[in-house]
């Protein structure tokens, strides 16, 4: 969320902002598989208003 520090190499390195935080309007996207995911990590920040939906919850795989 825009104000939170930056994940641990959670941004491409490119979009990193001076004091580490998200800028406002911006967001960091993780994937849950890093090797496959195109995310932050590659990307950089995700404009907010881009957003099309929140996880609100995940089942548990048996």
């Amino acid at each position: 969320m825009p104000g939170d520090p930056v994940p641990q190499g959670g941004v491409a390195p490119h979009e990193r902002t001076p004091g580490g935080t998200v800028p406002s309007g911006k967001l960091v996207l993780l994937g849950d598989n890093p090797s496959v995911s195109y995310d932050s990590r590659q990307a950089g920040y995700f404009p907010a208003e881009r957003v099309l939906g929140t996880v609100l919850f995940r089942s548990q795989r048996p």
